[in-house]
């Protein structure tokens, strides 16, 4: 793809996670942004389709004003219809930008002991000794994966971050809760006042019907490592 249907983003991400992905890419000797390219160009469709709401105006404001201490600009290129489409889905679902982003990049480091303060079974991922280049792709691939399937697919929606540090002298990572919905707001005390606050995103029951199928058939395939974005 030609440098032209490239374009620059700035997101605002938390310190300690910007400093470890730097880190650990650097290590690792792999192009940050064409990775996070295709990464993202994957998550942004699973997004879609896990979340059958969108947040509410209340959450969307509460989250807005929910803002790092400790942070970074990160400018990362990306294609421009990647931006586009997360752009699309993101004012859709009324998802907060660094929220997302921040979500992404956290979980491609955390560690099993901040995993298991999250209340999430830490991945128990081996790389086949036979064929490790294989297994390294599918991990980079689907890095989500094992925390998927010990979730029922769930990602986006798993409101696993206290109102609080999780970590010693850590930073409140609330914000990085992407999608809450009218339980999980009634949970953190966020108020919902309408109806119209959390709104269903299908006219008719069939075509709600066919996006769970289509959900359903996505986490199939990305179990499988079949999934195409």
């Amino acid at each position: 793809m030609s440098e032209n249907s490239k374009s620059r983003i700035t997101v605002q991400i938390a310190t300690s996670i910007a400093c470890e992905i730097q880190n650990q890419f650097s290590k690792l000797h792999i192009n940050r942004d064409a990775f996070l390219n295709d990464l993202l160009t994957q998550e942004i469709e699973l997004l879609e389709t896990e979340m059958t709401f969108r947040n509410s105006d209340e959450v969307y404001k509460s989250m807005s004003q929910r803002k790092l201490i400790h942070k970074t600009k990160l400018t990362i290129t990306l294609d421009i219809s990647l931006i586009e489409r997360i752009n699309q889905v993101l004012e859709e679902k009324k998802v907060v930008r660094d929220s997302f982003f921040n979500r992404i990049l956290f979980f491609l480091i955390a560690t099993p002991s901040l995993l298991e303060k999250l209340m999430l079974n830490p991945p128990n991922q081996t790389v086949n000794a036979s064929n490790p280049m294989e297994g390294a792709k599918t991990f980079l691939t689907n890095p989500f994966n094992e925390i998927r399937n010990r979730n029922k697919g769930l990602f986006y929606t798993l409101t696993c971050f206290p109102d609080r540090a999780i970590a010693p002298q850590g930073q409140n990572l609330f914000l990085l809760n992407t999608a809450i919905d009218s339980e999980a707001a009634a949970k953190f005390g966020i108020s919902i006042n309408t109806v119209e606050d959390e709104k269903k995103l299908f006219s008719s029951n069939s075509e709600q019907q066919l996006h769970q199928n289509r959900q359903a058939t996505t986490m199939a395939e990305l179990a499988s490592g079949k999934y195409k974005p």
